[in-house]
């Protein structure tokens, strides 16, 4: 018998593999191979902060991001993502949305078997809990308890003039 499985994540860097860890059967697919470099959370630079003045409906995604994060470094007995302190002194700049919000949605046309994320912008790293979270529930149950409504991408279509 073929085995069977709950979920399909393509693409096991942080989010893949926060969505991934959910109880349920899961087939994992990654171009690169397990625990591998190649990823945008890879490294010993990435940044995490809760001063986030893009939107307040990012505020209580990244408390939970960092929740996950210290509830995975119990679990682990690792240090996963250290808060050590610093400065911001450069502009950044956004290359996927037109609006520079993520997008986080069900698929339009798969809606009760594709869930996507995407537009993450050098943000990912510190939604990386929160955002898997967000998939899985959306994969799992259709819907998530989280205020995901800014992420819609039909935000981006613009109104009949």
């Amino acid at each position: 018998m073929a085995p069977t499985y709950d979920v399909i994540v393509l693409g096991l860097g942080g989010m893949g593999s926060a969505a991934a860890a959910r109880g349920v059967r899961v087939l994992g697919l990654e171009k690169f191979g397990p625990v591998h470099n190649r990823g945008s959370s890879h490294g010993g630079s990435r940044v995490t902060r809760q001063s986030y003045s893009e939107d307040p409906a990012y505020a209580p995604l990244l408390l939970r991001s960092y929740e996950l994060y210290e509830r995975l470094e119990r679990d682990t007995g690792r240090e996963v993502a250290p808060l050590c302190g610093g400065v911001m002194a450069a502009t950044r700049m956004y290359s996927n949305t037109p609006d520079e919000h993520f997008v986080i949605t069900r698929h339009p046309a798969h809606t009760d078997s594709v869930t996507v994320a995407c537009g993450f912008s050098g943000h990912g790293f510190e939604f990386v809990p929160v955002v898997g979270e967000i998939l899985a529930d959306l994969a799992l149950t259709g819907d998530t308890p989280h205020p995901i409504e800014l992420f819609d991408p039909r935000r981006l279509i613009a109104a009949p003039a």
